[in-house]
């Protein structure tokens, strides 16, 4: 009862300090951090109980709107592991972060080069030859610092995916989501079994030239070995010659953020169909996946994603 009355008085704190905005008591960060080190919170468990008061933190009021209070504290709650931290991975993590979703897992082991700039959001002249995973966990609490950030170097392999898709030890997250943002199909489809060994819903993205493609895959669901085999990894001469537009990766990153927080939130009508975009001519297409998977062999005969 004692501990139930310090938090009411808590959150009794925070509404004195919220400004009305419409329907929603409003608070900003420094009204956050004084009220929890007054009365001994910590800032995470605040938060939540401020937004099931209808307090909401001026970071997420435009999120509220779409979301509701009970949205939000259910992407606090959730996990994204994304994997891959390039021209997708990187915006599609700050996107995810901005939304506010609790954890977010990152797994790369490369490091940026030159290449890298004209399309990664994370690549700059400071970040050449430095680490895609280092980089990305400073910079993901500078966007929001209520997301807790776990950063996994290991490779991907059969023998680690399991290991890098586990949660952070002590975790018992069940809304959990994996995102695709690797440049080889060898690579997706091992990620891909470990998803389905582990019972996580897959979002797919893949990119090329103008194209790109998303798809949402669950655990006992038909997905990438329509699309891709073993063998499939590009050569540097094919990625060259393919190139990516940068408009592409970041549409494509938006889609799979989209998608990935629909899952968090518990939709997962997406699933089922493959959604392409072509930036060359302004035509999004959405298409069941059974056509696609009769149509796959057309996708192999053009530049495929990569």
């Amino acid at each position: 009862m004692e501990q139930n009355g310090h938090a009411a008085g808590a959150v009794a704190a925070l509404q004195e300090r919220g400004r009305r905005q419409g329907r929603w008591l409003v608070v900003g960060e420094a009204d956050l951090q004084a009220v929890a080190d007054e009365w001994g919170f910590p800032v995470g468990k605040l938060l939540r109980l401020g937004l099931a008061a209808g307090v909401v933190p001026a970071r997420f009021l435009r999120n509220v709107g779409v979301l509701g209070t009970e949205g939000q504290l259910r992407l606090l709650d959730a996990q994204a592991t994304v994997v891959g931290l390039g021209g997708a991975g990187g915006l599609a993590a700050e996107i995810l972060a901005r939304a506010g979703v609790g954890t977010l897992v990152l797994v790369d082991r490369d490091t940026f080069e030159e290449t890298n700039l004209n399309r990664q959001l994370l690549a700059n002249s400071s970040t050449i030859g430095r680490s895609k995973a280092e980089v990305a966990c400073e910079h993901i609490p500078k966007v929001n610092p209520h997301t807790q950030v776990v950063v996994r170097w290991q490779a991907l392999t059969p023998e680690t995916v399991r290991s890098l898709l586990e949660e952070p030890s002590g975790g018992t997250r069940r809304n959990r989501v994996v995102v695709d943002c690797l440049d080889s199909g060898r690579d997706r489809l091992i990620l891909q079994r470990g998803c389905r060994e582990l019972g996580l819903p897959l979002v797919h993205g893949a990119v090329s030239g103008w194209r790109g493609r998303v798809m949402l895959i669950m655990p006992d669901g038909p997905g990438l070995e329509h699309f891709y085999d073993d063998g499939d990894v590009p050569t540097p001469e094919e990625i060259v010659e393919i190139g990516v537009a940068p408009p592409v990766p970041a549409i494509m990153a938006a889609w799979e953020a989209g998608v990935a927080l629909r899952v968090l939130l518990g939709d997962v009508s997406a699933a089922g169909h493959v959604f392409a975009y072509d930036v060359s001519t302004s035509h999004a297409t959405s298409v069941p996946f059974g056509l696609a998977r009769l149509s796959a062999a057309w996708w192999r005969r053009r530049r495929k994603p990569v």
